[in-house]
This record gives C-alpha cells, structure tokens and sequence, in this order.
C-alpha cells in the first residue's frame, strides 16, 4: 500500500511538472530558444545587444508565470573555445542573484576581477528624457584582496563578463519573489 502511494505521488509530481514545461513552452512560442548568440572581441565575449534583447522579451513573456528557465535553454554559442557572458544592466537586474554569486568576473580585456558577490540598486532620479525616476542595477565583487569593490553606476554593456561554461546550467530566469 505504501508503495502505491509513493508511486501515486511521483507519477503525479511528474504530470504536475510536465504540465508546467508545457505551459511554459506555450508562452514561448515562436521565440526559437535557444538563441544563437555571435561573439566579437578576444577574449570572445557574447554580443550584449543579443543577450538583452532575448532576457528582456522571454523574461516579459514569463511574467506571472510559474516557469524557471536556465541559461542554456535561452542561449546558445558556437565557440568551441570558452566565451564570456556579459554583465549588463538587464543580467544584473532581471537574473536571480544566485545564479551569479560566487562566478569569476573578467573585464573586456580578459583579466580576471575577482568573484561575484551581490547586485546593487539605486535610483536615479528623473532628468530632461525621464520625469521620474527609475531604478537601475549594478554589482560588486570580492578581489583577490578579500575587499568588496563596485563597479560603478555607469552603464553596463560588454565591459565585464563571467565564463559562459560555469554559467550556462544556472537559472537564467525564475519567478518574483511575489509571484511565488
């Protein structure tokens, strides 16, 4: 009897989970993930204008969803030689703090910072182009020192980068706190 029930409740845990995958797929639909991203520079860092243009959109399609998704599933590259994912504003922002605590971060030149530590937030208030404010994100990362230094509220780009290996299998995108 014992054995049924445990059996009932994978089986179902299992319907449960592919109703999901399937709901989530619904709500990409037409999206074409992963996608393929081109690299430029050496070292080889992905293009940053690929990388927020495709977190942005399957990140609004996924709103209020229950779906969590990695970075795999959402990009790809061909580069068999190891590539550097860029740290802009919207990676910084929209990607579970998680994924990217405790990652090298290289600069654009291939030096290596040191490791992740924690994204920071600020606002800044509204100016000629904007009436209000608005937030926006940075980070900070832990030197070879053992001191925490940030990277400045300057706009984030293609200036910083983690190792698309050690990246690729984390959780790209997942539900708000909130939506939970």
């Amino acid at each position: 009897m014992r054995t049924w029930w445990a059996l009932s409740a994978i089986v179902l845990s299992v319907a449960v989970a592919v109703q999901a995958q399937d709901g989530c797929l619904e709500l990409l639909q037409g999206m074409e993930l992963p996608k393929r991203v081109k690299t430029r520079g050496k070292p080889k860092f992905m293009k940053w204008e690929d990388i927020d243009k495709a977190l942005n959109e399957v990140a609004e399609r996924l709103k209020g969803s229950d779906c969590s998704l990695r970075f795999e599933q959402i990009f790809a590259v061909k580069e068999k030689e190891e590539v550097w994912f860029p740290l802009t504003n919207s990676v910084v922002r929209l990607v579970p703090e998680e994924s990217l605590v405790g990652l090298p971060v290289f600069t654009r030149s291939g030096d290596e910072l040191g490791r992740y530590e924690s994204r920071i937030r600020y606002e800044r208030a509204g100016d000629l182009y904007a009436s209000r404010s608005y937030t926006l994100y940075y980070f900070q990362y832990r030197g070879s020192d053992e001191k925490l230094h940030a990277v400045g509220e300057r706009l984030l780009l293609d200036e910083f980068g983690v190792p698309w290996s050690q990246l690729k299998s984390r959780v790209a995108l997942q539900p708000e706190e909130g939506e939970r």
